[in-house]
């Protein structure tokens, strides 16, 4: 079979996009799904523009953050859209509480701010740094062994 090994099994978590224009240079994303290809192609078929497109998707173990701070919104359905931000804030740092960040109010309609807490935003920096660095910088600083 010459078919990637990764592609041989119908089942797996897929990025299913479909092209947005009618000579195929943009795609437009319709989502990430988990399941089989054929149900989720045929779940999905009226939102091709000729087809879907099918790539598979692997979580990475670790997430790399971009930024420090991020403004968030649940779907409507999540009933944080009809209550105050005071409220919303207070039950979503339960949602958080195991987790290393601070909810805090956000300016933006039915969100909230998720923030890296101080200590995590020291060790971010710290690694922005450092990938900045060559290998042989690291060796002279001692970093490498």
């Amino acid at each position: 079979m010459v078919i990637a090994e990764k592609y041989k099994n119908a089942y797996g978590t897929w990025l299913v996009s479909t092209e947005n224009n009618s000579d195929g240079t943009e795609r437009k994303l319709l989502g990430t799904f988990k399941g089989y290809v054929d149900e989720i192609a045929l779940h999905l078929a009226e939102k091709g523009y000729y087809g879907l497109n099918f790539q598979t998707w692997e979580q990475p173990e670790k997430f790399t953050p971009s930024r420090t701070e991020v403004d968030v919104s649940f779907g409507i359905d999540s009933n944080t859209w009809n209550i105050s931000a005071d409220e919303r804030v207070a039950d979503l740092k339960d949602v958080f509480r195991d987790r290393p960040v601070d909810i805090s109010r956000s300016n933006y309609y039915a969100s909230f701010k998720i923030k890296m807490q101080k200590s995590d935003i020291k060790e971010y920096e710290r690694q922005i740094a450092l990938d900045k660095l060559t290998d042989a910088d690291k060796q002279i600083l001692g970093l490498t062994t």
